[in-house]
């Protein structure tokens, strides 16, 4: 039998030196604490409502702001329009805010992230989105209620200014403290519960292959890795709780891999899927895991991102020798959860067009990639199909 998750996960945060995170049933319960530890005294609370709802917390967060100021609730449960991050920011310039504590799935963590810049900043938040601004100066306490974004562990916000994707990044929004309850994520939709591990499972990947990895995010990669492969169909379909609790951790580290990698070539092609056709996001990025897999690696001369090192991972948490073998296993997992383990199985409008995707995404992500690749190569990968047991389909 396998020891529980949480003395295993007490003891790997121990060892990553992850002093800044607090993970367990119940670990919502030291939020008042950590307030007073910050003295903060005038928070923003900014929550997902149906996620709050949905887990209960909002019970756990009356206690934790009990003892502060008339605290300041807003409800944001999808991405902020500039203008409403400007607004919401001058409120805390004017309220004196001296804390947000945030809680919810990716959108809202992002949010509240972008609130507090915007409250450090006397600007506009469009005009920040060309890297021009000052450091956060709130402490932001992130509480993720979805075991998918990471984004409690990274200085990453996501920002669309008229449709077009921003990514925020500051050493400073970088939440002062990250509060992971599995609990909290045992209520999720079985189908956002899949996007988000989707989500993990890509920026596990990753992050092991990106040529901006480093020794400490690879070894964030991997023991996320470890964590999502055995865990993500019991969590997601089961809704196995310490499954689900494993999952949290995998999630939380992969935040913390890529916040020192980045990504790569999955995320970069998953944008325009996710804005144009509302696929959500961990979904669209799964789409083109196997096959970037085997792009990146069936060619010797992808050496960048410490390539042996993430086949040898594969290749041990799947327990495969070969590419072809990782890339089958890859593609079973994704189709066990719902996910689709291509853009072919996404089955898009019939205005979708690999070729015009190919010339329409993020091309800062790409440059992370082992392997560099020309329009005609993503074309390639968007185009791959695989059968039933998950080969190549000619």
């Amino acid at each position: 039998m396998s020891p529980p998750v949480v003395p295993v996960a007490s003891e790997l945060l121990q060892k990553l030196s992850l002093t800044q995170t607090e993970f367990g049933e119940g670990a919502c319960r030291c939020l008042r604490a950590q307030l007073d530890r910050l003295c903060a005294r005038r928070p923003l609370l900014v929550r997902d409502p149906a996620a709050t709802a949905a887990t209960n917390i909002d019970d756990e967060l009356t206690i934790a702001l009990s003892d502060s100021d008339p605290c300041t609730v807003l409800d944001v449960g999808t991405p902020l329009a500039p203008e409403d991050v400007d607004r919401y920011g001058q409120q805390c310039r004017e309220g004196k805010i001296d804390c947000v504590v945030a809680v919810g799935g990716g959108a809202t963590l992002d949010a509240a992230k972008l609130i507090a810049l915007r409250a450090s900043n006397d600007r506009s938040m469009a005009s920040m989105a060309g890297g021009d601004y000052e450091a956060n100066s709130i402490p932001i306490i992130a509480v993720p209620t979805t075991a998918g974004s990471g984004s409690e562990a990274t200085h990453f916000a996501v920002l669309f200014v008229d449709g077009e994707k921003h990514s925020i990044s500051h050493a400073s929004l970088r939440p002062t403290l990250s509060i992971v309850d599995p609990t909290l994520i045992a209520s999720v939709p079985r189908k956002v519960a899949a996007a988000a591990g989707l989500d993990v499972l890509c920026q596990a990947i990753e992050s092991l292959w990106s040529r901006r990895g480093d020794d400490k995010s690879r070894l964030f990669a991997s023991e996320s890795l470890r964590l999502v492969v055995p865990n993500l169909h019991p969590a997601v379909m089961q809704g196995d709780a310490d499954a689900q609790a494993a999952l949290c951790l995998a999630s939380h580290l992969a935040g913390q891999a890529i916040n020192r990698s980045t990504t790569t070539i999955c995320h970069a092609l998953s944008y325009m899927i996710t804005a144009r056709y509302r696929v959500p996001h961990g979904m669209a990025a799964a789409a083109t895991l196997p096959a970037s897999l085997l792009f990146n690696y069936q060619q010797a001369s992808a050496q960048a991102g410490d390539a042996e090192h993430c086949l040898k991972e594969l290749s041990s948490v799947f327990q495969c020798s070969t590419v072809e073998a990782i890339a089958r296993e890859l593609v079973l997992l994704i189709r066990s959860v719902g996910g689709a383990a291509s853009v072919a199985e996404l089955a898009l409008p019939a205005d979708y067009k690999a070729a015009e995707h190919a010339r329409k995404f993020n091309p800062e992500r790409l440059r992370n990639n082992p392997r560099p690749a020309t329009p005609d190569d993503i074309v390639g990968i968007l185009l791959a199909r695989f059968d039933h047991e998950g080969n190549v389909e000619a």
